[in-house]
């Protein structure tokens, strides 16, 4: 029921926003595009706010979105005695193949609800930071650093996960977090629609764009995680709208300042979102400034840094955190090694290129598979470069895999091929060559991929962290199959793009949508799906959450170096007494922390460590736990329980 209350926030801001002095022109997606990053920075700040309060707790979330509720309520009922919000009128001239995309919009878009809505998170990213760190800023009643093994639960941009916070405290549960990203990708539906349309697409065109990223089959797998990346790709299509409408009011000479502000907002949300934002939005924006004349420029230009300031206001806090115990607004320095590329020539880029590139094309036959693979390989050997060096690759092997189910890995070969002949396409005709606004947002597309394969290292998640891309692509392969393929091929084409979704729509890894048992999300239970994907996992830590209930233990601290800690904190929210839970021997930076207060006085009376030896210590002795020593309790897989002895008791 609390749940109504960010929904009716978010609907009195949109009915305030529809209604004025005036009739509403734009679009109501550009609507709902304001609303969502007015409720967005809303959010933002309002954590903030609670956590310097340290009131990041029930009633402290309850109040403010009690708050936002009246304030945003006020506001519509001010501007709805001016002027009435136009109804939504209901296009009559829709054909049958704009029925038939819609049709099949909905129909990808209601299968991944189901799974969304039944699957818990499952990641090992996803159980391990993006919702870890959820819990300890519940426990903590604020968003301040504290001690962890995993430094990323720290240092990643937070908005996703503040938005999970709310509806966790306000549900009890995760289920409502988790459809965060199912939220987030319908609404790149709409964007990218509405990108389409400021390129010039007509409705055919704004439908193909909405099928093509609706049916990414790593946009499926996203969909239904716990992780953030429909989330950035949302406020990048909207960055991008309102880029372009700021350039489109500047040549006309009309007032920029409303479009500018929203486009700052939604770049500050996207860097508070997800760190890669860093490396696709400056070529759009570069490509925007490009487009524009010098005298529209010059009207812009006080409102476009009005707009950059509200991007770093945004993100002001959690980078102040960062500074202060990093030494570096953005990351854990002693980090950046590992995923950064070390060492940037033409060749390290290449290589980079053609193997991203490899992570889209994989085919159902290991021939073929290998013909990439052997081809990849051999422009490595003509460029002098090595296809698994340290410096710009995470693992040791490099191969062309057939399409895979696994929800950070799959691959978009359909939908790649057609961003390939959409750039031929648009290149090689007279209309596209003659349209200066497509081809820079093409050159854009093509920069921002460069950029992220000069600066990331090569890894098989790569699929996972291009998923922005190629939802900012969409707009241009509708626009290409609207005006260049025509009814006869794009039609066609949207079908084998529907059809050929269905796999991962239904059988994602660890989520099927089936009965089949322990991971079908139709018969599954829910805790016994939090560990689908890590079957070991299941046994240890239901003895680690049994020994916590049965022992009456109150403070546990945790030694987990590589293993996920949100299934633990899911396995005792189940209504029994609270439990502290708090990182404990920590190394990393953040273990300075564990000598300030509230954590130097923590005293856990059980200690969880992960372990790979045959045989773990007898005694565990934390040397920032004095007078206490941890004799074994027992060993259950990879876990090990200490149990707290005092000083002197043999």
């Amino acid at each position: 029921m609390l749940l109504l209350l960010p929904l009716l926030t978010f609907a009195a801001m949109l009915g305030a926003l529809r209604s004025g002095s005036a009739p509403r022109s734009s679009p109501v997606r550009e609507d709902l595009a304001l609303a969502a990053l007015l409720w967005s920075v809303a959010v933002a700040a309002g954590s903030e706010l609670l956590g310097a309060l340290h009131a990041l707790s029930f009633p402290g979330v309850l109040g403010l979105w009690i708050a936002l509720v009246a304030m945003s309520g006020l506001a519509l009922a001010a501007r709805w005695r001016r002027h009435r919000p136009p109804p939504l009128a209901v296009p009559s001239d829709l054909t049958r193949g704009d029925a038939f995309l819609l049709g099949g919009i909905a129909l990808v878009a209601l299968g991944s609800f189901l799974v969304a809505v039944l699957a818990p998170p499952q990641s090992s990213d996803s159980l391990g930071y993006h919702m870890s760190r959820v819990v300890h800023w519940i426990q903590n009643r604020t968003l301040a650093h504290y001690p962890t093994f995993d430094e990323r639960q720290l240092f990643a941009p937070p908005l996703a996960e503040l938005i999970r916070l709310h509806l966790l405290v306000l549900t009890g549960g995760d289920r409502a977090g988790c459809l965060l990203q199912w939220v987030a990708a319908v609404a790149c539906l709409g964007a990218a629609s509405l990108v389409a349309r400021d390129l010039g697409g007509r409705r055919r065109a704004q439908l193909l764009a909405a099928t093509f990223a609706v049916t990414l089959p790593i946009g499926i797998t996203q969909a239904t995680s716990g992780k953030n990346d429909w989330v950035a790709a949302f406020w990048l299509l909207v960055f991008v709208h309102f880029l372009l409408r700021a350039r489109r009011a500047g040549v006309e000479g009309t007032a920029p300042h409303r479009a500018l502000a929203a486009a700052g907002a939604a770049l500050g949300l996207a860097l508070l979102t997800k760190a890669t934002t860093w490396l696709f939005a400056p070529p759009v924006g570069l490509a925007v400034l490009a487009l524009t004349p010098r005298r529209a420029l010059r009207r812009l230009a006080a409102s476009a840094a009005a707009g950059l300031v509200l991007a770093l206001a945004v993100n002001a806090p959690h980078w102040w955190r960062n500074l202060s115990l990093y030494g570096d607004p953005l990351t854990d320095p002693t980090l950046r090694r590992e995923y950064r590329v070390e060492r940037v020539t033409p060749a390290t880029i290449a290589s980079n290129v053609l193997r991203n590139a490899t992570l889209q094309l994989g085919t159902p036959s290991d021939r073929v598979n290998h013909v990439i693979e052997r081809g990849v390989l051999a422009v490595h050997r003509f460029l002098g470069a090595d296809p698994v060096d340290p410096r710009t690759t995470i693992g040791r092997s490099f191969n062309v895999q057939p399409p895979t189910v696994v929800e950070e890995e799959a691959g978009n070969p359909l939908h790649a091929l057609v961003l390939l002949a959409t750039g031929v396409a648009l290149v090689a005709s007279r209309r596209g060559r003659s349209d200066r606004a497509r081809l820079a947002y093409l050159a854009a597309l093509a920069g921002a991929y460069l950029v992220f394969c000069a600066t990331v290292k090569w890894q098989a998640p790569n699929a996972r962290l291009l998923l922005p891309l190629f939802v900012l692509a969409a707009p241009l392969a509708g626009l290409a199959l609207a005006e260049v393929g025509g009814r006869r091929v794009a039609l066609p084409l949207a079908a084998v793009l529907l059809v050929g979704s269905l796999p991962w729509l239904g059988r994602t890894e660890g989520r099927p949508l089936s009965t089949r048992p322990g991971v079908g999300v139709l018969a599954t239970p829910r805790t016994e799906l939090y560990f689908a994907r890590f079957p070991s996992l299941r046994r240890p830590y239901a003895e680690a959450a049994g020994i916590v209930r049965q022992m009456g233990i109150r403070d546990v601290g945790l030694a987990l170096h590589t293993a996920v800690e949100y299934p633990l904190w899911a396995l005792l929210a189940d209504g029994g007494p609270p439990v502290r839970i708090e990182h404990v021997g920590v190394g990393s930076a953040s273990g300075a922390l564990a000598l300030a207060p509230p954590f130097v006085d923590f005293r856990p009376e059980l200690v969880i460590v992960e372990v790979d030896g045959p045989e773990p210590p007898r005694v565990l002795l934390l040397p920032s736990v004095t007078g206490s020593a941890y004799p074994l309790l027992r060993r259950a897989g990879v876990l090990a329980f200490y149990a707290r002895q005092p000083s002197g008791v043999r």
